[in-house]
């Protein structure tokens, strides 16, 4: 079983069924052999991780986006 979400899509350009996938995993260059449809429902959503370097502490730059992306959304 592959689990790459490369597989999948690979496997879609070869016909063989359907795949959900993040938009990020799907490229401009495949469009003209797969076609999307964006889904905007509740159950579509999913948990995003930030990512650091296990016992280093993130540099200004990196401190300060990780600041910005938990902030509270403003209406």
């Amino acid at each position: 079983m592959g689990r790459s979400g490369g597989v999948a899509t690979s496997l879609v350009q070869a016909g063989l069924g359907m795949t959900i996938q993040p938009e990020c995993l799907i490229y401009r260059d495949m469009l003209d052999q797969v076609a999307v449809v964006r889904l905007d429902e509740p159950w579509a959503k999913r948990p995003i991780l930030i990512a650091t370097a296990q016992g280093r502490v993130p540099g200004r730059a990196a401190s300060v986006l990780t600041a910005q992306l938990l902030a509270p959304a403003s209406a």
